[in-house]
């Protein structure tokens, strides 16, 4: 092994084994290693060139193929195998931390939506509250009060209308709160219809928008409603739905009767020159020689 090899290997031996099972690469990191690992492969496979001595061997590596020394295939795999696995990991984190933070999103979101339907029960009973006491000034003989202590009346005008507007005030911020809670619901729906599509995508052949229609159109003919259907947003009861509407497809074609193939009759084909059922007196001189010496070849036999 030549010198640079042995030197090869030692670096690719050491970047394997430098690495711990439970450091985790960033990005940036991985395509360090693989540039660095590249880099390995085509210094080595210079010097395929120029050593006729040394025996090599081939290593594809990201769809090209490279001619390295056979001392150093191991290693090569190794560091190879090791940037596979690196890559899967990587992957998986970024999968798992995608779906934690869509986790903690929602979870935030369902809290939000919580504090807000609280807070509306609170301005109900607040609203109740003051419905109450509005119905005791709306007992008032407002004429008789004004005629007999104006002061007076004009005091419980002013706490009336008080009160009217806060009763306003809290049916308006209950209005706003009530239009933020189903937002929030339109916003959950639309998210699983999209990770539904996602889901049907992968695991129905064939899965479009058509599909999907003839399926709503399905439920519909078995006795669901429009809005029934609309709610149909599980890709468990859609799977289950489609499959029903396959088996009954099935059953409806095996029911059908199968018409019988009509094959034609088979066409006689006559020969050309052929004489035996044409009368002799209508025949040419050249028919009438070759239809008596068929006669004669049969008298002959």
């Amino acid at each position: 092994m030549t010198e640079q090899a042995q030197a090869l290997e030692s670096e690719v031996v050491e970047e394997t084994a430098q690495v711990q099972p439970e450091a985790t690469e960033t990005e940036v990191t991985e395509e360090v290693s693989n540039e660095e690992l590249k880099d390995a492969l085509e210094a080595a496979d210079t010097d395929s060139e120029d050593e006729g001595d040394e025996e090599y061997t081939e290593i594809e590596y990201e769809g090209t193929v490279y001619n390295v020394p056979a001392e150093l295939k191991e290693a090569f795999l190794r560091q190879s195998d090791y940037t596979r696995k690196t890559q899967e990991v990587a992957e998986s984190r970024k999968q798992f931390e995608t779906q934690k933070e869509a986790e903690t999103r929602q979870l935030a979101e369902t809290q939000q939506a919580l504090q807000l339907q609280q807070q509306n029960l609170q301005g109900y009973a607040q609203i109740a509250s003051l419905d109450a006491e509005i119905a005791k000034y709306e007992q008032i003989d407002w004429n008789e009060l004004i005629n007999s202590d104006p002061v007076q009346a004009q005091k419980y005008q002013w706490q009336y209308g008080q009160l009217k507007e806060q009763r306003q005030n809290f049916a308006h911020q209950i209005s706003q709160r009530e239009q933020q809670v189903q937002l929030h619901q339109q916003q959950q729906i639309q998210q699983m219809v999209e990770q539904g599509k996602e889901v049907l995508a992968k695991e129905i052949e064939g899965w479009s928008p058509e599909v999907a229609k003839q399926l709503t159109d399905y439920g519909i003919a078995q006795g669901f409603n429009n809005a029934e259907m609309a709610q149909v947003i599980d890709p468990r009861q859609v799977k289950i739905l489609h499959k029903a509407h396959l088996y009954d497809q099935m059953m409806a074609k095996a029911k059908t009767p199968q018409r019988a193939e009509v094959k034609p009759a088979p066409t006689k084909k006559v020969r050309s020159g052929r004489t035996a059922n044409k009368d002799p007196s209508k025949m040419s001189t050249e028919e009438w020689m070759k239809w008596r010496n068929e006669q004669v070849a049969k008298q002959s036999r």
